[in-house]
């Protein structure tokens, strides 16, 4: 970014002064922060969808030992409808 902002502007590419590069460090810390929360929240989501499908899957187990209780057994049929459910 600095490289293209130096051919447009005619500027150098490296900073001069200690205020530009705070003011360098302060967007690459911006940027590199922001990156980060995005792969936090992602990885939140991504658990959070994950333990849903893993409790269905579990209640879904436990309704197929259900139906082995009842009298008329786990049947193909019972127990592929409960898989579409």
């Amino acid at each position: 970014m600095s490289w293209i902002t130096s051919l447009v502007d005619q500027s150098p590419v490296l900073p001069r002064i200690l205020f530009e590069w705070r003011e360098v460090l302060e967007y690459s810390a911006s940027i590199a922060f922001n990156f980060l929360t995005g792969m936090l929240v992602g990885k939140v989501s991504y658990s959070a969808k994950l333990r849903v499908r893993r409790a269905g899957l579990v209640n879904s187990m436990i309704n197929v030992a259900a139906l082995n209780l009842k009298d008329g057994g786990a049947s193909l049929k019972n127990v592929h409808g409960l898989m579409k459910t």
